[in-house]
C-alpha cells in the first residue's frame, strides 16, 4: 500500500475519528463533573458491599471496585446488584455503538455492522475511559470516612496504582491517536505512523505491564507488604505481569520486523504500511496476503496475554479464598475453577481484555491479602 492511499485512507476516516473523540471526551468529563453519575458509582460500591457480605468470604467487602465486585459477587453464587449489572451494560453499548459509528460512516449494512465488530473486537480499544475513570474518581472525589475501613484502607493503598492509570492511558492511545491526526505540515511521517500505530494497538499491554514495573518500584515507599498473601502466588502473579509486559514489546518489534522483510520491491515506509493501523476500521485492501497473517498475530498475540493474566488471576483469587476458608471454616465458592475461567474468558472477550487487566491491577494488593 502507498502512502498516498494511506493517507487517503487516514482523511476519508477522519470525521468519524473526529466524533469519537468528541464522545470519548465528552464521557470522562461527565463522569468526573456530574454529580449524578458519580452518585451512580458510589450506589455500586454500597451495593457491593453489601452483596459482598452476603457471599460469607471473610475480608470481600473490602474490595472497592464496582466493575470487580460484579465479577466476585456473580462468580460466589450471590445475586449481582442491578446497579452493577446497569453500569456493565453501559460500558459494554458505549462501546459497541462508537465501534458501530465507526462502521457506519463507511456505509456499511447493519449486518456488516455487527459482524465487523465481532470479528475485529473494535470495543476493546474503547472500553478504556469506562473503567478507568471511576476508579479514579473513587480515588480523589470520594469524600472522607464515606467508606468503611477496610474498603478506606485498600483505596488509599492502592492510590500510586490507581493513579497511575489514567496518564499511561494519555502516554500510550491518546497522544499517539492525536499525533497521528495532526493537521498539514505538523502531520509525522509515515514511518513514525506505523509505530504510533502499533503502539496503539497494543496499549493494554503497555498500560499493565507499565503500571505494574511503576508500582513495584514505589512499592518499597508507599505501599506496605502484605505478608498475609502466598508468597507463592505473588510470584507467580508477577511472572505473569511481566510476561504481559515483555510480549507487548515483542509484538511491536516482531510485527515492525517482519514488514520490513516482506519481500516487495518497495521503500521501507511501503513496507511498514502493510501493518494495521489503528483506530481505523479494517477494509479489504488492508487484509490481503501477506498483511492478514501480521495483523493475525498481532491481535491474538495481544488476547492471548490478556487471557492468561485473566486465567491465573481466577485461579490466584480461587486458592486464597479457599485457604482462608479452612482456616476460617467458611463457605467456599462452589463454581468449579473451569466454569469461573470460561466465566471470566467470555467477559474479557465482551467487555474487552483491558477491563480484565484493570481487574487484576486492582486485585493485586487486596484480594490476595483477603
Amino acid at each position: 500500500m502507498t502512502s498516498s492511499s494511506s493517507r487517503s485512507l487516514l482523511l476519508a476516516a477522519r470525521p468519524a475519528l473526529q466524533l469519537n473523540v468528541l464522545l470519548g471526551t465528552g464521557v470522562w468529563l461527565s463522569i468526573i463533573f456530574s454529580g449524578a453519575l458519580k452518585r451512580v458509582f458510589q450506589l455500586a460500591l454500597s451495593e457491593g458491599y453489601a452483596a459482598a457480605r452476603y457471599t460469607g468470604i471473610p475480608g470481600l467487602d473490602t474490595l472497592t471496585s464496582f466493575h470487580r465486585t460484579a465479577h466476585l459477587t456473580t462468580s460466589a453464587g450471590a445475586p449481582t446488584p442491578r446497579t452493577l449489572q446497569i453500569v456493565h451494560l453501559f460500558c459494554g453499548l458505549g462501546s459497541i455503538w462508537t465501534a458501530m459509528i465507526l462502521e457506519t460512516c463507511r456505509q456499511k449494512s447493519l449486518p456488516q455492522v455487527l459482524r465487523h465488530t465481532l470479528k475485529w473486537h473494535l470495543a476493546n480499544m474503547w472500553i478504556g475511559p469506562h473503567v478507568i475513570t471511576p476508579l479514579y474518581c473513587l480515588l480523589h472525589l470520594q469524600p472522607p470516612g464515606t467508606l468503611s475501613g477496610d474498603s478506606e484502607d485498600t483505596v488509599r493503598s492502592n492510590k500510586p496504582l490507581i493513579d497511575y492509570l489514567v496518564p499511561l492511558k494519555v502516554l500510550t492511545f491518546v497522544l499517539p491517536v492525536a499525533l497521528m491526526h495532526l493537521p498539514g505540515s505538523q502531520n509525522p511521517p509515515d514511518t513514525v505512523k506505523v509505530h504510533l500505530a502499533m503502539l496503539i494497538h497494543t496499549w493494554p499491554l503497555w498500560v499493565v505491564g507499565a503500571a505494574y514495573l511503576a508500582q513495584e518500584r514505589r512499592n518499597r515507599i508507599l505501599v506496605r507488604p502484605t505478608p498475609s498473601a502466598p508468597r507463592e502466588q505473588q510470584q507467580q502473579l508477577r511472572s505473569v505481569y511481566q510476561w504481559a509486559f515483555y510480549a507487548a514489546s515483542a509484538s511491536h518489534l516482531v510485527t515492525m520486523f517482519w514488514c520490513l522483510s516482506l519481500g516487495e520491491e518497495a521503500s521501507a515506509s511501503a513496507r511498514l504500511q502493510t501493518m494495521f493501523v489503528p483506530p481505523l476500521p479494517r477494509t479489504e485492501q488492508l487484509i490481503a496476503h501477506p498483511r492478514e497473517p501480521i495483523y493475525f498475530v498481532t491481535k491474538w498475540g495481544n488476547a492471548l496475554c490478556a487471557s492468561a493474566v485473566c486465567i491465573w488471576a481466577s485461579v490466584a483469587y480461587l486458592r486464597t479464598c479457599k485457604l482462608h476458608a479452612a482456616a476460617a471454616a467458611a463457605a467456599v465458592p462452589s463454581m468449579p475453577l473451569s466454569l469461573l475461567v470460561l466465566k471470566l474468558s467470555w467477559r474479557m472477550v465482551v467487555l474487552g481484555p483491558y477491563a480484565v487487566a484493570v481487574q487484576l491491577l486492582i486485585w493485586k494488593h487486596d484480594v490476595l491479602s483477603v
